[in-house]
This record gives C-alpha cells, structure tokens and sequence, in this order.
C-alpha cells in the first residue's frame, strides 16, 4: 500500500489541474465536457485501484477525443491528449505496482508452504534410517541437497520466525526434535556403534547398512545446527555423532575391521560341551545330517554333542495326547571347500510315538547355515 500512495501522491502533485473551456459553446461541447468528467473519474478509480473501471474512463476519454475532432476541426486537443497520454502512464504505473505486491505475497506464501515442508522432510523423524546399502548414499545426497535449499531460503525463513503464529509453531516443532533426540538418539547411537564394532563382514549383513546410517545422522544434525544455530542441544548431538562418524571413518575402514572381527570369530567359534554324552544318539545326529542335509550345506559331518539332558516330550494341542519326542544337538561338519562349520542352531533328533513306543526316529534341521570355524577346533 505504501508504493500505491506514493503513486498517488506523485499523480496528484504531477497532474496540471485543467479547468473546462467554459466560454466554448461549439458542436463538439457535450464530448469536451464529457472528456473532463471522465478524466475525474479516472483519477479517482485510480486512486481506488478500481483498474477496470479506469480503463473503461481511459478509452471513453479516447474516444471523446476523437469526437472532438470530427465535430469541430478547429478546436484545439493538444492539451486533452497530454492529460489522457499522463492518466494512461499512471494507470499503467499503478496496475504493475499492484501486481508486483501481489506477486510478492503469492511468493511469500509459497514460501511458508516450502519451508514447511522442508521443515518436516529434514527433521520430523525419530532418527535417520535407510532401506538398502545400494541406494543410501543416493538418501543422504539427496537429504543434503534438501538441507541446501532450505539454508538458500535464509530470508523467507527469516520472515517466517517473526510471524507470531508460525514462530508458535516452529517452538512446537523444536520442541518435538528435542524430544525425540531425548528418547532416540542414544539408543541409535548404541545400537548402530555396537553392529559396527562386532561386525564380521557377512554378506547381506547389516554393518553397511549401520554405516550409512550413521553418515546419515551426522547430516541430519549438522542440518539441525545451520537452521537453529540458537539450540545448543543439537550441537551437543552434532558433535557426537561426528566423534562416531571420525571413530569409524570410512566404509572401507570399517569393512577392513570386521574382517578382523571375523578372523577372531571363527579362531573362537568351538562346539560347546556336551550336556551328556551319549554314543549312540551322536552318531543319530552325524549319520541323519548326512543323509538328509550334506547335500545342502555341501558338508560332511564330523562331531556331534548332545545339548539337552533327557527328552522334550510333544502332545496333541487339543487332547494332550503324546505325539513324539524331540532332543537337540550341535554339529560341526566339513565343507567340501576345505573348510569347516558350526552349525548355528540346534538339530533335532525327533521319534514319533506309534503304539507305546518312540520309533520312526529322524533327524530334523531348520536353522541356519554354518559358522565358520578353525578344524583343529573340531575336537
């Protein structure tokens, strides 16, 4: 409004107060009176910013002009036209005034929407996780670039903190962060540390997945410091998290240490001792591995250990009626790679009860593969 009346001011001062011919009493009289009557009302709407219904006075003063003319050639116009020629600037003046005001609001409020939705994107999550390894890095780049746009945004973010009712909303929205770095983050940083540190470097392990999350993080909170440099708290987080991140370093570091971890995995994975011993179910297990499992861990099996006293006993859910028994055992077994495993979970010796007796006895494995393990600690 402030650019309108200095228009207007500058309209008023610069517009010559004209005065109608009032001894002219010619053919054309009606048009040159109708031609200052108009150019009031111009100025009028003008001042309003009535735009339209300047416009329509602006042509209807045109025309008047052009009446003028053909009713009486002698009658002098000159004056008209400058007045029409300095009332056609102002309109135009005041139209692109108008619309550059509107134009600034439309972007003010695009603006809030952005910064809203940047705001949401960049901190309304407990903590920064991703999917795939494959496609992390792509998140975190793509997380930076969002944080860039918003730090470009310096003045419309700048506006929107002194607007009483979003800077109400932001204190909300910090508020929530805080709480949850309060309830999350140490957990996270717990959690990922310890994957990162015991790690052996399988395949499809998820010590890359960690990584990545924890680069992750660290952007999530150098992003927190730039846009509220005012919160000490996600500073102290900031600094954390980088410590963790320079702990680590890169992906290739990391990956050099589990492979340390997993020479000292497999030179500590041992049989554990046998709950009882018991020849004869032993030799279930290795002989029942063999033939129903060798195949599909490309293995033979060399020990086996019992790792429960006595039986489990199986009923029928419904009428308690015993079904079988189970028993479980541990085995290492030898790779046709030369190497040697440790299967990761128990295998089962199971006998069905037929009549009143246990028989049909088989052995049943449903668990893992093998963990690699030192042959001279098959013993």
């Amino acid at each position: 409004m402030k650019s309108i009346l200095l228009i207007v001011v500058s309209f008023c001062i610069s517009t010559t107060l004209f005065a109608q011919d009032a001894n002219y009493t010619g053919p054309a009289k009606t048009y040159v009176t109708g031609f200052y009557k108009q150019a009031e009302e111009a100025k009028k709407s003008i001042e309003t910013q009535k735009f339209v219904a300047a416009q329509t006075k602006v042509d209807q003063m045109d025309r008047a002009i052009t009446s003028i003319k053909s009713k009486d050639a002698s009658y002098n116009t000159a004056s008209m036209e400058v007045e029409l020629k300095k009332i056609k600037e102002q309109l135009e003046a005041a139209k692109n005034t108008r619309q550059s005001e509107l134009g600034a609001g439309q972007n003010a409020t695009r603006n809030r929407i952005k910064i809203k939705q940047l705001l949401n994107e960049l901190f309304d999550f407990a903590v920064f996780s991703v999917r795939f390894a494959e496609t992390a890095q792509a998140t975190i780049d793509t997380y930076k670039a969002k944080t860039q746009e918003f730090l470009d945004m310096k003045d419309a973010f700048a506006a929107y903190k002194s607007d009483e009712k979003e800077k109400e909303e932001l204190k909300r929205f910090i508020d929530k962060m805080k709480l949850s770095h309060t309830r999350n983050f140490d957990t996270f940083l717990e959690r990922v540390q310890n994957i990162l540190s015991q790690s052996t470097g399988e395949k499809g392990g998820n010590w890359e997945i960690a990584y990545y999350e924890l680069q992750g993080e660290q952007a999530h909170w150098d992003a927190a410091v730039k846009v509220f440099p005012e919160e000490p708290e996600f500073d102290k987080a900031y600094q954390k998290i980088t410590a963790a991140v320079n702990k680590y370093g890169n992906i290739d570091n990391i990956y050099a240490k589990t492979q340390v971890n997993k020479v000292e995995k497999i030179k500590n994975t041992k049989l554990p001792p046998a709950t009882v011993k018991d020849a004869s179910l032993e030799k279930i297990l290795i002989n029942g591995f063999n033939s129903k499992y060798g195949s599909v861990y490309k293995g033979t099996a060399l020990k086996a250990v019992l790792t429960q006293d006595g039986w489990t006993i199986e009923r029928n859910s419904l009428t308690g009626i015993v079904t079988g028994r189970n028993r479980t055992g541990k085995i290492a077994y030898k790779g046709t790679d030369g190497k040697c495993y440790l299967l990761s979970n128990n295998i089962f010796i199971y006998q069905a009860f037929i009549g009143n007796s246990f028989s049909n006895t088989e052995v049943i494995y449903n668990g893992l593969g093998g963990e690699e393990m030192l042959c001279e600690n098959v013993k």
